[in-house]
C-alpha cells in the first residue's frame, strides 16, 4: 500500500464539499472542516489557465454552481460565458472583440 497522497482533484474537492455540506446540515460538527478541506483541494486543483469559452457550458455551469452554493464553478461559468462573447453573440470562429480564432 502506498502511503503517498494523490494529486489535488476537482472532482474529489466536490465530493468533500458535499459530504461536509450534508454532515454539517445532519449537525455534525465536522461538517465544516470536511466543506473546508474539499474547498481547499479544489483550490489545489485549479489550473492557472483561465477556462475554455463555452456559452452553453457557462451557463449551465454557472446554474448548477447557483443550486449548489459552490461559488467557484458558479464564476468559472460567468468567466466561460464570458469568454465565449456573452451577450456579444459572437459566433464559432469569432472572438467577442469582432476577431477570429481557429475552430
Amino acid at each position: 500500500m502506498s502511503t503517498e497522497e494523490a494529486a489535488p482533484s476537482m472532482i474529489n474537492g466536490h465530493v468533500q464539499l458535499v459530504k461536509g455540506a450534508i454532515s454539517e446540515a445532519l449537525g455534525y460538527e465536522t461538517g465544516a472542516d470536511t466543506k473546508a478541506a474539499g474547498i481547499a483541494e479544489m483550490k489545489a486543483a485549479s489550473s492557472d489557465e483561465p477556462p475554455q469559452p463555452g456559452s452553453l457550458l457557462g451557463s449551465v455551469e454557472s446554474y448548477a454552481g447557483k443550486l449548489t452554493g459552490c461559488e467557484g464553478m458558479e464564476e468559472e461559468g460567468k468567466t466561460r460565458k464570458e469568454l465565449a462573447g456573452g451577450a456579444t453573440g459572437a459566433g464559432a470562429g469569432e472572438t467577442a472583440d469582432g476577431g477570429s480564432r481557429a475552430v
